[in-house]
């Protein structure tokens, strides 16, 4: 059967979602819209300091043309927000983020300079992102898909506020031919994303390398600390939680950068200063 929409993880999913709590995960992914991978928007943008942004579709191509952007010699945050796009070129960044210094932040309040401008709008730098925001009245912010492999390149991960870390497995890039085809593009792109997980992104865990490949690509599953007693491994997706969906965590043996994470705090406190007037 000829089909761009062909999911890779069909027939990988029962036969790989064994983990603890990896079914029950599976159970809570909500069907999504799949597109075409196109041409991106991805932008990085320099906040100030050496905080930074990187937002939009992650198109093909992107990461050739972000990666000469990226800092290179200091340590740097990096916001991120974006609904995702092509694995390849998500691969390629999250590997080019790896080798540097990165603390990766998903947040939903602003970013405001010294001079009182907003430097990063949260909610309203993606389209997907922008209708959410407007209809429910406030900033709905999205890390998913291959945007979830660049969060997982930080050495320090933050997730801040009523924030949404998609993660699903991902689909085969063109028409499959048929069923034989099908399975061996399947294998190979699953044995390709989890030698990635484990050997370049440092995920320790087998089940949370799994939970990559066993969410059905139609669909995203939301990492939620509801879940977290019952797939306690999730819990490692990030080493800061500060009052995600009302969870605060922070990880003993996450490596801290002390500088940027007092720049961190007090950016926060900041916000939450001015929100308060």
């Amino acid at each position: 059967m000829k089909s761009k929409e062909f999911l890779v993880v069909i027939m990988l999913a029962l036969f790989l979602a064994t983990g603890i709590g990896i079914k029950y995960l599976v159970d809570q992914a909500e069907e999504i819209t799949v597109e075409e991978e196109e041409l991106g928007n991805l932008e990085l943008k320099h906040l100030g300091g050496s905080l930074y942004s990187l937002t939009g579709d992650v198109g093909i191509g992107d990461c050739e043309r972000i990666v000469p952007q990226l800092p290179t010699t200091a340590p740097f945050t990096l916001i991120l927000e974006s609904p995702g796009g092509s694995l390849g070129d998500g691969i390629c960044l999250a590997a080019n983020l790896k080798i540097r210094n990165v603390i990766t932040v998903i947040r939903d309040t602003p970013v405001i300079n010294n001079e009182g401008v907003v430097t990063y709008e949260p909610g309203m730098n993606t389209e997907v992102g922008k209708q959410l925001t407007l209809t429910q009245g406030r900033p709905i912010v999205m890390c998913a898909s291959a945007c979830s492999l660049l969060f997982l390149a930080g050495d320090e991960r933050y997730l801040m506020g009523d924030v949404n870390l998609g993660i699903h497995a991902p689909r085969s890039a063109g028409a499959v031919p048929n069923a034989t085809v099908a399975e061996a593009s399947a294998y190979a792109t699953a044995n390709q994303l989890l030698t990635f997980l484990e050997y370049q992104l440092g995920v320790e865990s087998a089940d949370l390398r799994r939970l990559f490949i066993s969410v059905p690509a139609n669909t995203m599953y939301y990492v939620n600390p509801k879940d977290f007693n019952r797939a306690d491994y999730l819990i490692k997706i990030a080493t800061h939680y500060i009052d995600f969906h009302g969870f605060n965590l922070i990880d003993p043996h996450a490596s801290i950068y002390e500088a940027m994470s007092r720049q961190a705090e007090e950016i926060r406190k900041m916000n939450a200063q001015r929100g308060g007037q």
